[in-house]
């Protein structure tokens, strides 16, 4: 399976109220004064990460970044509810054959202050076309239309015992106007972890309904509940791969989830380290970049080579300069060769580590890579090839950037501008690109005096 991230969603988190992004390929970019908002956009989605596939018990997914779970809900509000989600695009193969689907994922975020303070996901919303299901603590209910619930219902009982040997019995389902609801109740004690789901929820039979409808269905005890998912097309997928069924059900959506968030990158003022590293810990990249020796010794250990997007960056701006990581017993240290002169981590240019660690993030194949102020330390030849790999990636990268080169760098569309009103913070795509981008060429105006001048005074 293939999974793209193509939306981001965010309410009541930090300094912002509700905001929607739409992503593309390579470069999305965010743009605005200080304060607006664009580092809570990435702060946001990391700590999504953090709270549904990294926390542990006791359940604290706002420690160590904040000092309190308030901090991470706006205004500071203990009766918000933070929601989280992603809009992803699914593609399976089959038969030959890119089957699709595209699903929405939301995660709602509760604070409680007792036994011990901190904020916990109370539910989860999974949308497939028509089809929704809704996970809590209590169970699950799941709502389709009834043309598709029916269709899927005759398939499962057609096929279901000789798929599913094991007694079973099905969930009682209500009818809603055209809808059909089915649930099915349970009590779970746990926070509704993305790990913890998959002790309840179990694939039950599936299969192809019909062309156009796929007949999941999911088992909590012995009672199974249909799922129905319609179908579409694709010539090809986009995305990330993930080790997972194509089938398009409940159960691999929130595997999809999951697998999308730990590959996550989030990147922010890269920082120098002079003394060596623990190996350990090695396989994921600290957002400072603060591992990349052990990163770099992990990775060579396994492909008995260094990423070749960090050898063709230094061929193309640093010619001449090796990188080397060295074994210092159980830790690692980087260094850099010159000719015959060997540069220890403290002489390493700010500008080629922030290089190395950009390019070591797109090597480890992110399913969604943030970077917060990408142009920190780097010159403007370094920002123009940075830009030019990440616009070439079939992922998301999303940019939060002051820099008129970056802004220049990149088309219109891709662009986001944020502000913060009584609202919070907002994001606001430039709705016609095209006429904006004929009436700055015929004024002889650049797209990055347009936003840092124009767009942010009124000018």
């Amino acid at each position: 399976m293939y999974v793209f991230v193509r939306k981001v969603i965010i309410r009541n988190f930090k300094s912002i109220g509700e905001l929607e992004l739409e992503l593309r390929p390579g470069v999305n970019l965010l743009v605005g004064p200080n304060g607006a908002g664009k580092s809570n956009v990435l702060e946001a989605i990391r700590f999504a990460r953090r709270a549904l596939v990294e926390a542990a018990s006791p359940y604290l997914p706002y420690a160590p970044d904040y000092l309190s779970p308030l901090d991470v809900i706006y205004g500071r509000d203990p009766r918000r509810e933070v929601a989280l989600g992603f809009g992803l695009e699914l593609y399976g193969e089959e038969g030959g054959e890119w089957l699709s689907a595209y699903a929405e994922f939301t995660t709602y975020f509760r604070y409680r202050p007792q036994p011990y303070e901190t904020i916990e996901p109370v539910r989860h919303v999974v949308k497939i076309g028509d089809t929704q299901a809704e996970i809590d603590r209590g169970g699950v209910t799941i709502t389709a239309p009834r043309e598709h619930f029916d269709r899927a219902m005759k398939w499962i009982k057609e096929h279901g015992k000789r798929i599913l040997p094991l007694p079973f019995k099905l969930a009682e389902p209500k009818e809603e106007g055209d809808r059909t609801v089915v649930s099915y109740r349970w009590d779970m004690e746990v926070p509704l972890q993305l790990e913890g789901l998959r002790h309840v929820l179990w694939p039950g039979p599936r299969g192809r309904a019909s062309e156009d409808l796929l007949a999941c269905s999911l088992v909590a005890r012995r009672t199974l509940t249909p799922f129905p998912v319609a179908l579409g097309r694709a010539k090809r997928p986009r995305g990330v791969p993930v080790d997972l069924s194509p089938w398009f059900c409940l159960d691999g959506v929130l595997d999809a989830v999951r697998g999308v968030l730990w590959r996550v990158v989030f990147l922010r003022h890269v920082e120098r380290r002079v003394e060596p590293v623990p190996i350990a810990g090695g396989d994921v990249l600290d957002e400072r970049g603060r591992n990349v020796a052990a990163v770099l010794f992990s990775y060579r250990g396994r492909f008995g080579r260094n990423p070749e997007s960090v050898d063709r960056a230094l061929a193309a701006l640093f010619p001449g300069v090796l990188l080397e990581v060295r074994q210092l017993y159980n830790s690692a240290l980087l260094v850099a060769r010159e000719g015959d002169v060997e540069l220890p981590p403290s002489n390493i240019p700010d500008g080629l580590l922030k290089l190395v660690v950009l390019m070591l993030a797109v090597d480890l194949g992110p399913s969604l890579l943030l970077v917060d102020e990408v142009e920190n330390s780097m010159h403007a030849r370094l920002l123009e090839y940075v830009v030019d790999v990440f616009n070439g990636l079939n992922v998301p990268v999303l940019l939060a950037t002051h820099s008129p080169v970056v802004v220049d760098l990149v088309d219109l569309e891709r662009i986001y501008f944020l502000s913060k009103g009584p609202g919070g913070t907002r994001a606001e795509a430039v709705p016609d690109p095209e006429e904006l981008r004929r009436r700055l060429g015929e004024a002889g105006v650049a797209i990055s005096d347009y936003f840092f001048y124009t767009k942010r005074y009124g000018r």
